[in-house]
């Protein structure tokens, strides 16, 4: 897994996704077009953002970055994607993911929540909730799938 952070104008969110696609679609999912996504390890960008596209450029844009449609993409990597988002966090950057990351290793059950949450609240310096966001849609997913089992 690689980490990645969600471009943005306002809060540090950083995740872990497997591939440059799924960050992609974590940014897509999270921004609607407005939020890209770099890896942390070069700081390259590997898309996401649409802002002043036109909807044939989007599309084309997409395309590209997921090879196929973003619905069509999201039903082939439900499970990558869904990992992704509930990965996210408010931390800014790989030295301070690796604190995080190492924190969290060491709880687990509702002690893990709590730190999470109050990582989250403590970093989170907008009313965007980027990250909240993030593992509500995650929650919605893993929902989802269990309901067509």
């Amino acid at each position: 897994m690689k980490l990645y952070e969600v471009i943005n104008p306002s809060d540090a969110v950083t995740f872990y996704a497997p591939d440059d696609a799924t960050a992609v679609a974590v940014a897509l999912t999270l921004g609607e077009g407005h939020y890209g996504a770099k890896r942390c390890e070069d700081d390259v960008s590997v898309g996401g953002l649409l802002l002043f596209c036109k909807e044939k450029e989007a599309e084309q844009r997409i395309f590209g970055w997921l090879n196929g449609s973003f619905p069509e993409w999201c039903d082939a990597h439900d499970e990558a994607l869904t990992a992704a988002l509930e990965s996210c966090a408010t931390v800014a950057g790989q030295d301070d993911r690796f604190v995080y990351d190492k924190a969290c290793s060491g709880l687990s059950g509702a002690e893990l929540e709590a730190f999470k949450a109050e990582v989250q609240d403590r970093n989170r310096s907008s009313i965007n909730d980027i990250t909240g966001r993030a593992w509500k849609y995650a929650k919605v997913l893993r929902k989802n799938k269990a309901a067509k089992k």
